[in-house]
């Protein structure tokens, strides 16, 4: 998984039948899903608010998301489930877009 974050080579990685369901009303936005999540699937966006010190929420990108669940369980709000996906899918070969 270090090796598929550092140079986005995700192409022998299958994913599981789930993804991880983020209830926004629940979500804190204290970035413990970014920072335990293996392949950066996802991030702190702002909300609806746009003054200074407005809550974060979390995003899933669900092209990317492996379904692993390790975002659900390091939640601290409980603010995730895991929900199966529609189709599964193997995991796009697509280079990584984000910055080291």
């Amino acid at each position: 998984m270090i090796a598929a974050q550092k140079f986005g080579f995700l192409n022998p990685v299958h994913t599981t039948n789930y993804l991880p369901k983020i209830s926004a009303d629940a979500c804190v936005g204290c970035g413990k899903c970014v920072e335990v999540y293996p392949v950066s699937a996802i991030e702190l966006v702002p909300g609806n608010s746009m003054e200074e010190g407005a809550k974060k929420s979390a995003r899933l990108n669900e092209d990317t998301c492996l379904g692993c669940g390790v975002c659900v369980r390091n939640c601290p709000a409980d603010a995730m489930e895991l929900r199966l996906r529609k189709e599964r899918v193997i995991t796009p070969s697509i280079p990584r877009t984000r910055p080291f």
